[in-house]
């Protein structure tokens, strides 16, 4: 059919049949669609938005669809018997009108996605227009507020910063995006019931655990038109409740762990130019997070430029810029003074100085990271591999139970070696102490002499009996 540019009217007549409706979709599939979203502007998953036809003022090239004001029943008829219904056409990922398709592109388009094309052909979509879906979605949220582009852009920030939580969110979102297109559920619009089908799928696909499922319903919550009704639906709430009361029992406390064999390998590593860049920055998160109760992702959030050695006392001073804590929503700086130890193999200090002065990191800039990859100095390594170091280096060697924080080890050494627990608390930067007792220290039951110090009573009593009883002085009592 020849291209021809024409007016686009108005035209609400009934066209019979719907050529399109929503189909179920597997995974894998080539994506050949059209994706309609009815609420706001039309968006198509490639991020290119088209406004509603009757808002056009401008000439359109008219569809290689028939138009409906020319077709009739059998022209209808012939199509759908064709054996290909727009198929080939909707490869070339031309956008259908909603006029065409609804008639007047109001009340009548309904409040979810719609995919149109061959009944035989299944598409699913790429990871690509997942992510640019997941992005139009959450720009669309704010744009239906008539705000204007720079508050857009400052509420926006925020939630697409390439943070590790993001990072989560993000691969989460994406599984929930696929998994609503294969099912036909609407992206922005889903019900407390959608998101228990899709925890249900993951939980017996992938062992999850009660902790996974809430983070990823913290999640798809964002992509939610209202997600404060997706936080706290009760059919939701239920059904967490429901596998935490089916997880087998946990021990609420934790066995003491011996980190000796873990600062012997510490110590085995020589801190000299002579040993590799790569042990020596193992080493150096190492001791950093025991004299600082730091996390991987602390150490990974140290400026290389903050590090000073001080002559006098030859302490080590750096700072942590916009770690994990807040104050009132706003990001901090934490300072550290970590003080030498005479062992130098165990000081953090002298193993940094030698770190910086190490020929292989002579060539970084002044600005880098002070750990980064062995193959590209100019690159900081992730935090989750300074966690890897941690485990399977150090931690591994002292205790089998996975998934342990070694601040959890080191503040309960602390607390072991005399160290008071508001110092404790206030170097973790626990808000309250609590939180230190609840998820970091480690069981100090055995250290305590409970049947002496409460039996030790009960003995005196029985001994005062005794010799009330021998004196006779019980039976005139008595």
């Amino acid at each position: 059919m020849a291209n021809q540019t024409s007016s686009v009217s108005m035209d609400t007549r009934d066209l019979g049949a719907s050529l399109c409706g929503p189909i179920c979709r597997p995974y894998y599939a080539s994506p050949n669609k059209v994706c309609l979203v009815a609420s706001g502007s039309w968006r198509y998953p490639y991020e290119c938005v088209y406004d509603d036809v009757d808002q056009m003022a401008e000439p359109l090239h008219q569809s290689s669809l028939e138009s409906n004001r020319q077709s009739t029943e059998q022209d209808l008829a012939r199509t759908i018997t064709s054996g290909d219904p727009g198929g080939s056409l909707l490869a070339q990922r031309d956008l259908v009108s909603p006029v065409e398709i609804f008639g007047n592109g109001s009340s009548s388009v309904p409040q979810q996605e719609r995919y149109i094309g061959d009944d035989n052909i299944n598409p699913s979509p790429s990871p690509q227009e997942l992510g640019a879906l997941r992005l139009a979605i959450i720009s669309n949220k704010y744009s239906k507020n008539e705000l204007n582009d720079n508050a857009t852009q400052d509420l926006l920030q925020p939630l697409l910063e390439p943070t590790a939580t993001n990072r989560g969110y993000r691969k989460n979102q994406l599984r929930f995006l696929a998994w609503a297109t294969a099912h036909n559920v609407s992206s922005t619009m889903f019900t407390g019931a959608d998101v228990v089908n899709f925890l249900a799928r993951l939980k017996h696909d992938h062992k999850l655990q009660l902790g996974a499922l809430k983070s990823i319903r913290t999640a798809i919550a964002h992509l939610h038109d209202d997600s404060r009704s997706i936080s706290s639906h009760p059919l939701i709430n239920t059904y967490l409740d429901s596998i935490a009361k089916q997880a087998p029992p946990v021990s609420i406390h934790k066995p003491q762990v011996d980190l000796i064999p873990s600062m012997v390998y510490a110590r085995s590593i020589p801190s000299c130019f002579s040993t590799s860049v790569s042990l020596l920055q193992q080493k150096l998160a190492f001791l950093l997070a025991m004299a600082a109760f730091l996390r991987p992702s602390d150490l990974a959030r140290i400026p290389f430029d903050s590090f000073k050695v001080t002559p006098s006392d030859g302490c080590l001073h750096f700072k942590v810029v916009s770690s994990k804590e807040r104050r009132k929503k706003r990001k901090i700086v934490k300072d550290f003074w970590v003080h030498p130890h005479q062992d130098k193999e165990l000081c953090p200090a002298f193993c940094f100085t030698i770190l910086k002065d190490h020929p292989w990191l002579q060539g970084r800039t002044r600005h880098s990271a002070p750990f980064v990859k062995a193959n590209n100095i100019n690159q900081p390594v992730l935090s989750s591999t300074i966690s890897s170091w941690l485990h399977r280096r150090f931690i591994s060697l002292s205790i089998t139970e996975p998934h342990v924080s070694i601040r959890s080890l080191v503040s309960s050494a602390a607390l072991d070696k005399g160290v008071d627990l508001q110092d404790i608390v206030t170097l973790g930067n626990w808000t309250p102490s609590d939180t230190f007792r609840q998820h970091y220290q480690r069981n100090h039951i055995a250290d305590v002499n409970f049947t002496n110090t409460v039996l030790d009573h009960a003995v005196k009593i029985w001994k005062y009996f005794m010799m009330l009883k021998k004196t006779g002085l019980w039976i005139s009592k008595y």
